[in-house]
């Protein structure tokens, strides 16, 4: 059991930073003219210009069990992914 707990904390420290790191990523790709991103604590808003926007949590508190926090962390990972390359795909047409 506590091989799993440990197993689930160091899964949950890498999609945090693997988060951080995304977050990071599309803040430097940020263009008033095109897709405005910011961030306020743990929101990230992000404004494709013209196109709509989206505002979500980055993560959970430790209020929700770490599994619920774990499988939230990694759809934001894909959606942060999804969108970054979008910006690039755009940058490069």
């Amino acid at each position: 059991m506590n091989i799993q707990v440990n197993t689930q904390q160091i899964e949950l420290a890498r999609l945090k930073a693997v988060t951080t790191r995304l977050v990071n990523d599309l803040v430097e790709l940020s263009d008033e003219r095109d897709t405005l991103i910011t961030v306020d604590g743990n929101w990230i808003h992000i404004d494709f210009v013209g196109r709509g926007s989206e505002q979500f949590n980055l993560q959970l508190s430790d209020t929700y069990s770490i599994q619920t926090r774990i499988n939230y962390l990694t759809d934001n990972v894909k959606t942060l992914s999804k969108i970054k390359n979008y910006i690039l795909e755009c940058l490069a047409a």
